[in-house]
């Protein structure tokens, strides 16, 4: 019999909040080092970083309050490590990081480690973190 696509019971609401707030506080990092300190023709300010923060807080929400609640297993944790690594080439919108944190969420074991995919996706998003704030102060 073929395992269960859908979430496990005893997983609670209140265990995926840290992983939320990890990735929302990584995205807020990427955004607001992203677009501060631009040169003349670029673009950034106030308002693009308000679009993307709106929209990490959106991808935030549909991920941890309606995926994560459904699915898991290993193809849900393939996917979103392929979605947090494929979405390094839009660092700057802050969705690596949600990604990331998404699939850290649904690889964890209940050891409290992770599998292959979380830690893939764990690094990942910290690239794109790492790459906001050196790309900042350079």
């Amino acid at each position: 019999m073929a395992a269960p696509t859908h979430a496990v019971p005893e997983a609670r609401p209140n265990e995926l909040v840290p992983y939320a707030a990890a990735g929302l506080v990584g995205a807020a990092l990427v955004i607001v080092l992203g677009n501060t300190n631009v040169d003349a023709g670029e673009d950034g300010g106030l308002g693009p970083a308000l679009i993307t923060g709106v929209g990490c807080v959106v991808l935030a929400a549909l991920l941890f309050a309606l995926v994560l609640r459904r699915f898991s297993g290993t193809r849900t944790q393939i996917v979103l490590m392929v979605l947090t690594i494929l979405s390094l080439v839009v660092f700057w919108s802050g969705a690596t990081p949600v990604l990331g944190a998404a699939a850290a969420a649904a690889a964890r074991r209940p050891s409290g480690s992770f599998t292959v995919a979380g830690w893939v996706a764990i690094a990942a998003a910290a690239i794109a973190v790492v790459w906001s704030v050196v790309a900042h102060f350079m």
